[in-house]
This record gives structure tokens, C-alpha cells and sequence, in this order.
């Protein structure tokens, strides 16, 4: 159910965005303003959304596809990954056209995609699932399907550092979830030297931009 809110959310408050990072940071933002009233946005995207470019977009970790059924409709190439066959199941019958790869992303990517450039990977409330190293592992992998533009855009629980981090553990108590391992932003500059932006979108949760260039790995 998580995964399903924060799909609806950045697809209804892209409305009017033509940055599509920027789109997703004022979803990302406006989850814990609007959460209750969630089902009250239109679902839509605008058409100088669309105009930005019929993009490929790669989501890791689709579940049954709400995101990217948006911008499917607006003729933008997905492809998917998801380890379950009836999430796939599901987003198939909702974009037959688009291509889905029953796969487990902690375990890397499909070997037909390596050699493929993205102009987008998003992933949302996925990557929390696997360690640090993993995470390093990963990211470093999705940088090389990335066209020489392209970005990679998370949305998850994460935090700018570890005191943060530190912070929302004593403020939860018994309702923090010690199987899930969050960004720590600091860290994952220091790990891997990348070229990382971290918009913070409520105490608890942001969007890191990554982007391909000069400086990143």
C-alpha cells in the first residue's frame, strides 16, 4: 500500500511540471502534507510534461506499474524490473506495449538491459531492501545504463545523515523498521564519490538525484 500512495502522489502532483526532477521532489514533498486527502488529485500529467521528450524511462522495482502507467499513456518507453510475477502480471494488462522483466534487482539487472541507455531510473520505496554495499553495487550499475543526461531519481526514507538518521530511530521507538536499511546521504558521497543531490521532503523521507557527468563514478 505504501508503494501504491507514492506512485499516485508523484503522478498527481506533476501537474504543470516541466522538470521531471522537480516533479517528483514536490511529490515526494507533498506526501506527508496531503496523505489524507490523497485520492482528491486528478491523476494526470500535462502536456508540456509530455513535450519535455519521449523519454525511456526504466523503474525499478514497478510493483503493478501505477507510476509509470501515467507516462506510458503519454507515449513515453517503459521498461520495468520486479522479482514478483503478479506485479508484472498486473502491469502487463496495463501496458501491453511496454517491456517488464521478472527479475530481482538486489541481484543486479537483467543481462539484456546492460547494454541499453535510459533517460531516467526511478525507483521508489524499493531500494531500502538491500545493505549499503549492495546499494553501492547497484547504483554504480545504473549509472552505466544512463544516456549521458540521464538521471537516476529516488524516493524512499532517507536522510542527509547519520545524526538525522539517529534522531528518527529515538523518535520512533517500537515503530522503526530495523530489516530496512535507508540512504544515508553523507555516506553514499563518501562511499562511492558520487555526483548526489538530496532534496528533503518531510524529517523522514527526500529524493536523491544522480546524476551521469564528469564527476561521477
Amino acid at each position: 500500500m505504501r508503494y501504491e500512495i507514492i506512485c499516485s502522489t508523484i503522478k498527481a502532483l506533476t501537474c504543470g511540471q516541466t522538470d521531471m526532477t522537480k516533479a517528483f521532489s514536490l511529490a515526494m514533498r507533498a506526501i506527508h502534507t496531503h496523505l489524507p486527502d490523497i485520492s482528491r488529485f486528478s491523476i494526470r500529467f500535462t502536456t508540456e510534461f509530455v513535450r519535455m521528450a519521449k523519454k525511456k524511462i526504466l523503474d525499478i522495482g514497478l510493483g503493478t506499474g501505477t507510476l509509470t502507467t501515467e507516462l506510458y499513456k503519454d507515449g513515453i518507453a517503459v521498461t520495468g524490473i520486479d522479482f514478483s510475477p503478479k506485479m508484472i502480471q498486473i502491469a502487463q494488462e496495463k501496458m501491453p506495449n511496454a517491456r517488464f522483466y521478472e527479475f530481482d534487482f538486489t541481484k543486479g539487472l537483467p543481462d539484456e538491459l546492460l547494454t541499453e541507455k535510459f533517460d531516467y531510473v526511478i525507483c521508489t520505496y524499493a531500494i531500502h531492501h538491500i545493505d549499503r554495499q549492495h546499494k553501492i553495487n547497484l547504483l554504480s550499475l545504473l549509472k552505466g545504463v544512463l544516456n549521458a543526461n540521464g538521471e537516476i531519481l529516488i524516493g524512499d526514507v532517507i536522510f542527509q545523515s547519520q545524526a538525522d538518521m539517529d534522531s528518527c530511530i529515538a523518535s520512533s521507538g517500537d515503530e522503526w523498521d530495523d530489516e530496512e536499511v535507508y540512504i544515508v546521504v553523507d555516506e553514499l558521497m563518501n562511499d562511492c564519490d558520487m555526483d548526489v543531490q538530496f532534496i528533503k521532503c518531510s524529517y523522514c523521507s527526500g529524493v536523491c538525484i544522480i546524476r551521469r557527468g564528469a564527476e561521477a563514478i
